[in-house]
This record gives structure tokens, C-alpha cells and sequence, in this order.
């Protein structure tokens, strides 16, 4: 009996025991658990959006971001500068770049234990437009010039106050250009605009010219380089008269000194035609030779066929306001460099007598 109770008391003590130590390892593992917790506390600090692409023209770069504690914001650059920090937003103002090269800014969001860097990227100022729309001619009727040009900023195109009368701009509805607008001239003379385009820091200029084939019939003076020499020369008595009853228009007093040498020439797309390979004269000294007309190329190679053409057209000279320039006109390969005055012996060249480049005219004062 004895040994019974005994062994009753001592299992009793043991399920005691057992309950006890259960909850001591209960307790522990909560322990354990908080203290787990405690020791991972972090920011979690983590970018939700980020919106840090900029134009040219400058503009409001935005951070949408998370954290359990307050964030620090820095940037490297002073064309950057934050307007805005909430608990979940940062807003920076971002400077107009006129610069072609585009620039960018580090970003960088702190909460005293971890960090995330952005880069804020600017793009460069673009301004596009066609070289071949600057010098804009039409006849006397008028007409709607469209030209190519925009850029990072808005275009803003500068009519002189004296040419607004006869011209003006239109935008284009895509904002990539618009058209020039002449209303027709009835002046009786030849008229002109310089018009100025301004895309943020930068500038291109227009000519605009208007005029018919009968206001630039008159007399000329004028300059050219000699080839032969690279010195510079004037024409003092240069005629352009016409059209006779073929349409054919004529050019007389470009080889100074040597009468009797008028190029003929044709009017077509603004501008006088005039074909290489035209038999002027024979020379007065050697009649034997011949004066023939001819064109040159940039590779100083010379044309004296009549396929190949030059014209000339009505540019804005400075100093003198609009003259007459002899300039490419698509009809001779590797582009127009020089008139050409040559002595033949029949059909054969025989040499250079002379050779006129940069030739500009312009009309008496």
C-alpha cells in the first residue's frame, strides 16, 4: 500500500512538471518572437513611382516613395531643386536646358539607415529646320511658302513691322513648321524680308524674296575672285535685258573689258538659267580662237555642254540690300563652283581666259 501511494504522489509531481516546463517554453518562444521583431525594425524605405525623364524645356520631376520614418533628399546639381516632400511625395523643379547635349542629377533619398539613388535625366535643346527652305523666292502672284522647323522650345517667328503688310506666318496644326504667306506685289519693284526664327537660345533666319523676271532686268555692277590669279575684281557695266520673242533673256558684261560676250539665258523657277557650252565670240586679238562659256564644278572640273546649267537668282547682299548671285541650280553634278571663259580652236579647248568665282551683282547706288 505504502509503495503506491508512493509511486501515485511521484507520477502526480511529474505531469506537474511536464505543464510547467510546457509553459516555460511557451513563454520563451514569445520571448523569442518579440524579440525577433524588435531586433528586424527598418525603414523598408522602397520607391513606388518615380517620374524623372525631363524635356528640354525644363519641368516638375516627381518621387512617389514609402518609409516607416522620415526621409532626407539630396541632389547633386543646381539646376535641380525640391519644391515638394511629404510622407510619400518629393516634387523637384527641373531647369530648361538650352544646351545641346543633354544633362542629368543624382537623387538621393536617405532615412538614417538605408538609402535609394535615382538619376534624373534631362534631354538636350533640339531646334530642326530644312537648309534648303532659308532662301524662300516667289513670283509677283504670291503664294504660301510651308516651311520644316521646331525644336525643345516654342518657335517664335519675328516679321519685321515694315513687311507685315505683304507677309505673314501661319503655324502648322502638328507644331512641326507652317507656311509663309505673300500676298501678291504690286509695287513694281522687287521686295524682300529677313525673318528671324527664335527656339529658346537659338536663332535660324529666312529670306523671303518676291519679284518677276521684269524686275531684275536692268543695270548691274558687280565682284568676282579670278581663279587664274585669287585676286579680287569688279564688273562695272553688267545688262540684263529680254526676253526676245523665244523667251530667251541675255546677260552681257561678265568678262570685263571684252565686248561683244553676252551669255544667253531662259527663266524658269524663279530664277535665270544659263546652259554652259555657248559660243560667244571670236577673240579680237586671235580670231582664230574662240570665246566660249562654260561652267565649273567644286572639283574645278569644267562643263561645256549645254545639258549642264547655272542660275541666277535674286540673294540678299550685305551692305547693299538684294543683288544677284550665280549659284546651283541641280543642274551639274558635285555642285556649282565658277563661271568659266575659255579660248577654243574649233571644237578643241586651248586655255583659261577667265575663270570668275563668288561673282555677286548689284545694282548701282
Amino acid at each position: 500500500m505504502i509503495q503506491y501511494a508512493c509511486r501515485s504522489i511521484n507520477t502526480k509531481d511529474g505531469l506537474i512538471m511536464k505543464k510547467v516546463i510546457n509553459i516555460i517554453l511557451i513563454v520563451c518562444c514569445v520571448l523569442i518572437t518579440g524579440c525577433s521583431d524588435d531586433d528586424n525594425v527598418s525603414s523598408a524605405l522602397k520607391i513606388i513611382k518615380a517620374d524623372v525623364n525631363i524635356k528640354a524645356a525644363g519641368g516638375e520631376a516627381s518621387i512617389e516613395f514609402q518609409s516607416a520614418s522620415p526621409v532626407e533628399v539630396v541632389v547633386d546639381a543646381e539646376w535641380c531643386e525640391v519644391t515638394e516632400q511629404t510622407a510619400s511625395l518629393i516634387k523637384i523643379s527641373v531647369e530648361a536646358n538650352a544646351d545641346f547635349p543633354g544633362r542629368s542629377a543624382l537623387i538621393t533619398i536617405s532615412d538614417g539607415m538605408e538609402k535609394q539613388v535615382l538619376t534624373l535625366v534631362q534631354e538636350g535643346a533640339v531646334f530642326i529646320y530644312d537648309e534648303s527652305e532659308q532662301i524662300q523666292r516667289v513670283g509677283n502672284e504670291g503664294a504660301s511658302l510651308p516651311v520644316e522647323i521646331y525644336g525643345s522650345f516654342p518657335c517664335e517667328v519675328n516679321i519685321p513691322e515694315t513687311d507685315k503688310g505683304w507677309l505673314s506666318y501661319v503655324p502648322a496644326e502638328d507644331g512641326k513648321g507652317g507656311s509663309f504667306v505673300v500676298l501678291k506685289n504690286t509695287t513694281g519693284a522687287m521686295r524682300g524680308s529677313i525673318v528671324k526664327v527664335t527656339c529658346g537660345e537659338r536663332a535660324y533666319s529666312y529670306a523671303i524674296m518676291q519679284y518677276d523676271a521684269v524686275n531684275l532686268l536692268g543695270t548691274y555692277q558687280g565682284q568676282y575672285i579670278s581663279l587664274l590669279d585669287q585676286q579680287n575684281y569688279g564688273l562695272s557695266n553688267v545688262v540684263i535685258s529680254g526676253p526676245d520673242a523665244s523667251g530667251v533673256y541675255t546677260i552681257d558684261g561678265l568678262l570685263e573689258g571684252e565686248t561683244g560676250c553676252a551669255v544667253k539665258a531662259v527663266y524658269e523657277n524663279n530664277m535665270f538659267s544659263i546652259s554652259a557650252g555657248q559660243k560667244l565670240k571670236a577673240y579680237d586679238q586671235q580670231p582664230e580662237l574662240d570665246i566660249y562659256f562654260g561652267l565649273m564644278n567644286l572639283s574645278a572640273r569644267p562643263y561645256w555642254t549645254s545639258e549642264y546649267t547655272v542660275g541666277l537668282a535674286p540673294i540678299f547682299v550685305e551692305g547693299v540690300g538684294m543683288g544677284l548671285s550665280f549659284e546651283d541650280n541641280g543642274g551639274m553634278p558635285n555642285t556649282f563652283a565658277a563661271l568659266c571663259f575659255s579660248f577654243f580652236a574649233g571644237n578643241t579647248y586651248y586655255q583659261d581666259y577667265e575663270i570668275l568665282l563668288r561673282c555677286l551683282l548689284y545694282r548701282p547706288n
